[in-house]
């Protein structure tokens, strides 16, 4: 006898078995939590297809912030990681953090009755319907404006169009670029040049400063810098939200919305006491021809506890005082990695909108009223003998109101002009802000951000504040409002500010609760003092060198020079090499603060057991005096070692082994100031899709080996002879070594000449290569071309084919010492003969060290053509 039990098979099925229409009925709800990896595979593919451009033609790029222990993918339709990212998605220590995170505007205005479902008989204060000056009934509705894709985001009955923020190419006047569509990325602070044009590839082409004769960064506080150590840049506009019938352009019946545009910047910073934050900062404009009454000003985020899978039992909480929301894991343990505890994601709150004309003290700093364009410098910060740079920020250009003794506003719609420091909108002090209005933490699955009207009334009305603490997937609701936002048309140019607003949150991870307030202090006091926080040197290029059960790293010399934009000293103190199997070096960072928090990474060891560090000898020695605030440590800043540019590698190297290495330089901070001291980053990134690592220029991945059989190694000619050097003329007494660093790139037959010489008493050397360089330029008339080396001598220039040959002072000069050549316009110099944007030949050689007093035995001159040369 046979027994059979009937049940219900489910199977299932990747999304292409379904007809188009049947796809986008099921798409436009958005991704699901609970699909599989192939279904959200399927679904990205379809969303790229239908979304990938705006309806101005825009490129919807995205971009990998990892300046520090936080690693995420960001868009420029503002969303912080995305529905069905598992990679980056909030990545801290090896788990993910957030599913989605975005900022939205909410306002209502004035729509025809019956024009949408939600559309509302608009009342005044008693509840009475008001009127317009026909004496008919007005109606309004309330509009939100986000970026965001959970649960689908907005889109239009064709499934053609996202109802949100898009991406601008340029400023509506076409002065301003924000993007390029040469690249899928959008730009990065920290980005390079990899296609050799002399431009970061993610950077716009007009990003070219004619003043710096050079690319430079948009910097919110004057052009070509930024104090961050990783930032990126975008703006957005919301003219693609085409659900209510409200036309803030007169004339224009194709942009809707509600008129408005926002710059965005994200700033990372790579030292201990920020390492685990993202700033996120908003400056909205009305761009539209109309006023705005009544407008919030928000953020949404929808956090999963350690990682994409472990959604279902999170917490959340809300601190009043910190203004912050934070998240945990119930368990903690992580459904994504049993083998790391999941931490604390905690959501702060910093700058809310201001409002300058209530008479109101709005943020309790005994000041009423302060503006951004009102021409006063309200807290009298502006310094003239620091600030007084001209309307680019940046010293000794001879732009606009430089050294004339006056503070010099900026340009709020060009962002070529951010204005003087410390004045109008680079003052972040000179804002009376409104503060933080309401909190709500509904569960995901109860709201869709498209829902205007239940957003509106249910979650964003001011005073609305739910600290209860729940357990499941939730959604942080921030808002600040209400307020007036004029249009930039209306408003005067002193009240200017009237019609700009500016929001900033900083997204923070952390280990555990007490750890999280600490972050949430330290990033108060990065915003108190106006995002001037401390940087530290610049990242040394570094060179790394397989070997037999050895790994040889050299370096340059580039952050030696570096001045700290705070205490304006040249403060670098050292370098420090790490070393670790894991690409985040994570299993170095075992140096505690006093609570107990992994804070501090652990340098290589020596074979002897000594640091791998080297400082400066100047009697700056031991633990930092300013130790880190509220950690109970401080930054242990060497021995007095001396400074080296070469280290081998040979303790318990084991071939075969992949190894991550990195040196890192670090500052001595500011006692005076109280700032404690600053590593450079370290960053390595990994690509899921190639399966490959990319490198900061002082980071890389080395696997030691033995030489293959019948290596032959390079030497030096004559060797034991005075280590190969042949006095040609005159005399010394010095000794010599050459010590073959990189045999890779040692050169066959080359000859070096040494050249001693004695000014004002102080002896130097020089060492001149023989060997001639030649390269390819493209000529700028009357600017100054850099060059690929510096320090040159015997220059010929000459068209490509070497048919005609160019004067030096008649047709061009030459920066023989910064390596750099300008090509003469004839309109200027009469008989000059070349051309203007043209390419030429030009021939030199040159000396890779110049002019260096370390004649004491230094193991600190520079590497060239593999070699290190030490004069005693």
């Amino acid at each position: 006898m046979w027994k059979i039990t009937c049940g219900l098979i489910i199977l299932l099925l990747p999304f292409t078995a379904f007809s188009q229409t049947k796809l986008d009925s099921l798409y436009v709800k958005g991704m699901q939590k609970t699909w599989s990896q192939g279904q959200i595979n399927d679904y990205l593919a379809w969303e790229s297809a239908q979304f990938a451009t705006a309806s101005g033609g825009a490129l919807r790029q995205s971009a990998i912030m990892n300046g520090n222990k936080i690693t995420t993918e960001i868009w420029n339709f503002g969303s912080i990681s995305s529905p069905g990212n598992r990679i980056t998605d909030i990545v801290w220590e090896g788990l993910g953090y957030g599913y989605e995170f975005g900022p939205f505007v909410a306002s209502e205005v004035v729509v025809p009755k019956g024009s949408h479902e939600d559309a509302l008989i608009k009342r005044d204060q008693f509840g009475r319907p008001v009127l317009d000056k026909n004496g008919d009934t007005l109606y309004v509705a309330h509009v939100i404006s986000d970026g965001l894709k959970s649960n689908g985001g907005e889109v239009s009955a064709d499934f053609l169009t996202r109802w949100g923020w898009q991406p601008l190419v340029q400023s509506d006047d076409g002065q301003n670029q924000y993007l390029t569509l040469e690249s899928k990325y959008m730009p990065t602070s920290d980005d390079v040049d990899r296609d050799g044009d002399g431009k970061p590839d993610s950077w716009p082409d007009d990003w070219f400063d004619e003043n710096l004769r050079r690319y430079v960064w948009p910097g919110a506080l004057g052009l070509g810098a930024t104090n961050a150590d990783k930032e990126t840049f975008f703006v957005m506009d919301d003219r693609d939200n085409l659900e209510f019938s409200y036309f803030p352009y007169i004339g224009d019946s194709l942009r809707r919305g509600l008129g408005l545009e926002v710059e965005s910047r994200y700033y990372q910073w790579s030292n201990a006491e920020a390492e685990d934050a993202l700033f996120l900062i908003y400056k909205i404009r009305n761009k539209g021809n109309f006023d705005l009454e009544k407008v919030i000003f928000g953020m949404w985020g929808d956090p999963h506890i350690g990682g994409p899978d472990d959604w279902r039992d999170d917490w959340a909480n809300f601190d009043t005082e910190l203004e912050m929301t934070f998240a945990w894991d119930d368990d903690g343990f992580s459904l994504n990695d049993a083998n790391i505890i999941p931490g604390y994601l905690g959501y702060k709150f910093l700058e809310s909108p201001g409002v300058s004309t209530d008479g109101i003290d709005n943020d309790n700093d005994g000041l009423i009223d302060e503006s951004w364009t009102d021409g006063i410098d309200n807290d009298g910060d502006w310094n003239p003998g620091t600030d007084d740079v001209g309307v680019d920020g940046i010293a000794n250009t001879g732009d606009f109101g430089e050294k004339d003794g006056e503070p010099t506003a900026g340009d709020p719609f060009d962002i070529t002009k951010p204005g003087e420091p410390n004045f109008e909108f680079t003052d972040i002090d000179e804002s009376d802000m409104l503060g933080l209005t309401s909190f709500a933490q509904p569960l995901f699955s109860s709201l869709r951000i498209n829902d205007d009207e239940k957003m509106w009334t249910e979650y964003l009305q001011p005073g609305i504040f739910d600290t209860t603490e729940i357990q499941g997937d939730y959604v942080f609701l921030y808002g600040s409002g209400k307020f007036t936002l004029k249009s930039i048309f209306n408003a005067s140019s002193n009240e200017i500010s009237e019609a700009i607003k500016r929001f900033s949150i900083a997204l923070i991870v952390a280990a555990d609760r007490n750890d999280l307030i600490l972050n949430a202090n330290a990033v108060q006091r990065i915003y108190n003092s106006g995002y001037q926080f401390a940087k530290p040197p610049a990242k040394p290029n570094v060179t790394m060198v397989p070997g037999d059960k050895k790994v040889t790293l050299y370096w340059d010399d580039i952050a030696e020079g570096s001045v700290d934009p705070i205490s304006k000293e040249q403060d670098f103190e050292g370098y420090v090499i790490y070393r670790s199997t894991d690409p985040k070096f994570l299993d170095q960072q075992t140096i505690t603060d006093a609570n107990g928090n992994s804070f501090l990474f652990e340098p290589l060891k020596t074979e002897r057991g000594a640091n791998a560090k080297f400082d400066l000898i100047n009697g700056i020695t031991g633990p930092a005096k300013t130790p880190y605030t509220d950690r109970g440590v401080s930054y242990y800043l060497g021995d007095d070692v001396g400074i080296r540019h070469v280290y081998v590698d040979s303790n318990n190297v084991i071939n075969g082994q992949t190894y991550f290495y990195a040196v890192v330089s670090y500052d001595r901070g500011s006692d005076s100031l109280r700032i404690a001291p600053s590593e450079c980053s370290k960053i390595v990134s990994f690509n899921p899709v190639t399966n490959e690592f990319a490198f900061d220029v002082n980071t890389g991945q080395v696997i030691p080996r033995s030489r293959v059989s019948g290596y032959e190694k390079p030497f030096v000619v004559d060797s034991k002879n005075n280590s190969g050097i042949v006095r040609e003329e005159g005399f010394s007494t010095g000794n010599f070594s050459i010590d073959i660093i990189d045999e890779r790139k040692v050169e066959a037959d080359n000859t070096f000449f040494i050249e001693f010489s004695d000014t004002a008493g102080v002896t130097e050397f020089s060492v001149l290569d023989t060997k001639e360089k030649s390269q390819t330029f493209t000529s700028f008339y009357e600017n100054s071309v850099p060059l690929k080396y510096p320090y040159l001598r015997n220059i010929t220039v000459s068209t490509q084919d070497g048919g005609r040959q160019f004067i030096e002072g008649l047709d061009f000069e030459v920066d023989s010492v910064g390596g750099s050549i300008k090509v003469y316009d004839p309109a200027v110099h009469l008989e000059a003969g070349m051309q203007d944007d043209q390419d030429y030949l030009v021939r030199y050689i040159n000396y890779p060290v110049y002019r260096s007093t370390k004649i004491d035995s230094e193991l600190s001159n520079p590497i060239f053509d593999g070699l290190r040369l030490v004069v005693k």
